[in-house]
């Protein structure tokens, strides 16, 4: 049986990003946002990936979390099993 061990095949991610809109006047929306994204809208996101050992097990776990801020404010969570093959 095949455990998952954190400290053996641990992949940490964490990224962020930050947007500044300059005098800008945009007339139209896209996918349900708004047309403007004044208030520095940003993204912070954090991933966690398990893989035991990636020349004999096909299977990895991911985990992560994203928030978004600003005009876009919003939260998600993932839980990823991937089996290759």
């Amino acid at each position: 049986m095949n455990v998952f061990i954190p400290s053996k095949g641990a992949r940490p991610y964490a990224g962020a990003y930050w947007e500044r809109e300059f005098k800008g006047e945009a007339r139209a929306a896209a996918g349900g946002w708004p047309p403007s994204l004044k208030g520095d809208p940003g993204l912070g996101e954090m991933e966690l990936s398990f893989k035991p050992d990636p020349d004999k097990q096909p299977q990895s776990l991911e985990v992560g979390a994203q928030a978004r801020f600003g005009r876009q404010e919003g939260r998600n969570a993932a839980l990823k099993l991937n089996w290759e093959f």
